[in-house]
Order: structure tokens, then sequence, then C-alpha cells
């Protein structure tokens, strides 16, 4: 499988696919991993004009363009030796308080990529890694260009950017978290038929509740054993406990509109213990107005008529959720 893997600076995307890799390894796997930026640097210095990490936005759009362009020849020339493959770059920059264009659609599709991933991360963890990138991004951060509303705002156009290409390019896309397990995105780049799921839970309430995190934690851990079932889970986003506004609207935006609606063909609901949460209500209906398929699993006390007209199927225990997929063919590993 091709993967192009876009991600704005800062999320940690390359680091990811470096573990994606490693994990693959460790499956008997081989993953080949290409580095736009790498390349740019490495064929700037063959045509005898080497550039640094620091003043490569500086350049002008038309020698950007021409070395963005080498980079990208230089991946296609070797990508079809490649059974599986990661390409791992940016269609978006913000550099000097404005967006900057990093590819256009023509050049990507050249690579005729298989699928799109868009790799993402919290806004604190981001400008975190930027604000300690002494060699580039500690500048922006010193000049005011860097906020934690503009790191948003050009996460989302990241995304954006992605789901409109994948889209005229007739290929699926998904967005999925750099701090989750490697093993969804080597799925999603080994796997022929793979399966995109998220699993929604209470967060709010588990957060002082080791026992039912544990639960949680165990629950995802028999649903990734599925060989082809490659899973979301928002444990990987936890927010802070003191969070801003910008950041809960944000947090709302990325579970419905990324992960439930745009990444996923089925929702895994689960509830170690009877709580409320208006926060799974949403994304169990907005998931079941997808057309997704919502799987809820919760103690015999949650079975009401308005839970159940938003759910496909209903299961009382993980084990019992489990069984049904085995039931139905779903291989999984010992």
């Amino acid at each position: 499988m091709r993967v192009f893997c876009t991600g704005i600076s800062g999320t940690g995307a390359t680091e990811h696919i470096k573990k994606v890799v490693q994990y693959g390894h460790s499956k008997g796997e081989e993953i080949t991993m290409f580095n736009v930026g790498q390349e740019v640097i490495k064929f700037s210095k063959e045509c005898g004009a080497p550039i640094t990490p620091t003043g490569v936005l500086d350049l002008n759009k038309s020698a950007l363009r021409y070395l963005t362009g080498g980079a990208y020849k230089e991946i296609a020339r070797q990508i079809g030796e490649c059974k599986h493959c990661i390409i791992d770059g940016h269609l978006n920059f913000r550099w000097r308080g404005t967006m900057i264009d990093a590819a256009t659609q023509d050049i990507v599709k050249s690579l005729e990529p298989e699928m799109y991933v868009t790799l993402m991360d919290l806004v604190r963890p981001i400008a975190k890694r930027l604000e300690n990138d002494t060699k580039q991004w500690r500048y922006e951060f010193e000049k005011g260009n860097l906020t934690l509303a503009n790191i948003l705002d050009w996460q989302k156009v990241e995304v954006q950017t992605t789901s409109q290409w994948a889209a005229a390019h007739k290929k699926p896309m998904y967005v999925l978290p750099t701090n989750d397990s490697a093993d969804s995105l080597f799925k999603i780049t080994t796997c022929k038929k793979v399966e995109v799921a998220y699993i929604s839970f209470p967060i709010s309430h588990i957060r002082n509740d080791p026992e039912s995190q544990q639960k949680i934690d165990q629950f995802v851990t028999e649903l990734r054993r599925f060989k082809d079932l490659a899973i979301i889970s928002p444990r990987a986003l936890m927010l802070p406990e003191n969070p801003s506004e910008i950041e809960n609207q944000y947090t709302v935006m990325q579970d419905l509109e990324w992960f439930v609606e745009k990444s996923t063909e089925r929702i895994f609901v689960y509830f170690p213990k009877k709580v409320y949460s208006r926060g799974v209500d949403h994304e169990s209906i907005r998931a079941k107005e997808s057309c997704k398929d919502v799987w809820f699993i919760a103690p015999p006390e949650m079975d009401d008529p308005f839970t159940n007209s938003t759910i496909h199927q209903r299961f009382y225990s993980s084990e019992e959720c489990i069984e049904k997929m085995l039931e139905s063919g779903m291989e999984r590993e010992p």
C-alpha cells in the first residue's frame, strides 16, 4: 500500500511514522519511509545550492517549487520498488504570520498514493515541540507569529486540504493521532481491506477512576488484536485539566468531524460503568446519522429506548462484543 501522510510541523508525525516502520519490522512487514523535507534538502545540495531547515521557507516561491518538484521526482523514481511505503510530507506551512503552500495536487497525485492520512496532535504538545525547535520555529514564537489559536487553524487547514485532495483523487482519507499506537497506521499501510473504527467512552468521568481506565485500555487492547481492524482512541488526546475554550471547541470538532464522520466505518461506544456523558451521546448520534455502524457496550441499567434508537448492536459486556466479532469471522492474533 502507498500512503501519503500529511501533518503540520510539530505534530511528531515523522517520529510516529518511524515507529510504524519499526513496528512493521517486528511483524515481518517491510515499510519504506520517504521524507519530503529531507529529499528537498538533498536535492538542493545536488543542484549546488544547499539550503538549511532554517532558511528553506524564506526561499522565493519559484525556487521552493523547483526544489520541491525535484524531491517528488526522486521519490517517484524509487517508490515503484516498494511493497508498502509511507510518504511523510506537508501541504501547508504557517510562516512569518501567513500560510504557505507546500505542494500542489498534481505533484502529490504523481506519486499515485492509494490512501491519504493526516497525523495530528493536541495543540499544547505541538506548540511545545515547535518552541523547542531552535533551528526553525522558535523565531516564530518570539515574534508572536504562532499562537495556540493559529496553530489549531493551521492544523485544520492541513486536514481540510488533505481531505479535499483525497476526494478529488477518489481515495480514502483518515485522521490519526500521533500519540496513539503505531498499530493503526501500520494496518492502514499493510492490510488490503482495513476497517478503521473509533472507540467512544466517557472521558471526563474516568479521569480519576483507575479501574474504569483499566477496563477501557483492556478493551482497546483486545480490539487491536483483530488483524484488519485499526482503532482510533481518544485516550491519545486527553485534554489538560483546565483547557481553554478554543481547546474544548476543537476537541468537539475533531472527535465528531475528523474521527467519527470522516475516518471511521464503525464506532464502539463503551461504558465500563453507569454514567451519563453528553459527549458520548453526540458521538453515537453523529455516527448513526453518518451511516456508521454503532456498537454499544454498557451495563443493563443503561438500557433505554432513546439509547437503543441510536445504535445498531447492543452488548452488556466487552467480552460479549468480542465474542460477536469472532463469530462474524473476524480474525485476530493470539
